[in-house]
């Protein structure tokens, strides 16, 4: 009879353990059913999203922005700054920051565009063409404007220096190095001979 009782009691143990495992195991899965969501666990497991597609309407307008950028580029490197009407830097950058204003590519594309139109008009009042020099001016104060100091600096230079002073600066220079290698010329006996091939004129 003890030994009845004594194997009874033996495999009993085994399902009570059983019994306690599976309670505790069911109590677990529904006590996590009412927990919070943590912070840094996301709404959906990457694993179980489907791969997120981009909007064909998002790339597609910065595709157009790129190109018209890498058009006012090369504009601008064959100095096409603002003709012909349908193909020149300052138009694709404008054109870009219309669709996208703020565009930081477009804004320093028009910097350049400005600083460009400055450097024209000072060699153009170098050479003597007042004209030429003040329209480049205000092609360049219509991109950066009126109140840029860069314009207002060269308008100043321009107003207070004459046209065409450094040009005759240069003139002067060449005629003054000239006169001295003609009187060294004239100086120099071994120069005539070699003019001359050994004899005089």
């Amino acid at each position: 009879m003890k030994a009845v009782g004594r194997n009874h009691r033996v495999s009993a143990k085994p399902k009570a353990v059983w019994r306690v495992v599976s309670l505790m195991a069911a109590s677990l899965l529904a006590g996590c059913q009412w927990l919070s969501q943590p912070d840094w666990m996301p709404d959906h497991w990457p694993w179980q999203d489907e791969e997120v597609q981009p909007d064909p309407v998002a790339v597609a307008r910065q595709q157009n922005i790129d190109a018209l950028i890498a058009k006012g580029n090369l504009a601008f490197t064959k100095d096409r700054l603002s003709v012909p009407a349908n193909d020149n830097a300052l138009m694709y950058y404008r054109e870009v920051l219309k669709m996208d204003p703020g565009n930081q590519e477009a804004e320093r594309g028009l910097i350049h565009v400005s600083k460009r139109f400055r450097k024209l008009a000072r060699i153009a009042h170098d050479n003597g063409n007042g004209a030429q020099a003040r329209k480049y001016l205000a092609q360049a104060e219509s991109v950066s404007g009126a109140d840029d100091p860069a314009n207002q600096k060269l308008r100043r230079r321009l107003q207070s220096t004459p046209s065409g002073q450094n040009q005759r600066a240069l003139d002067g220079s060449l005629q003054e190095q000239y006169k001295i290698k003609k009187k060294l010329f004239e100086e120099s006996p071994a120069a005539k001979q070699n003019l001359w091939g050994g004899q005089n004129p």
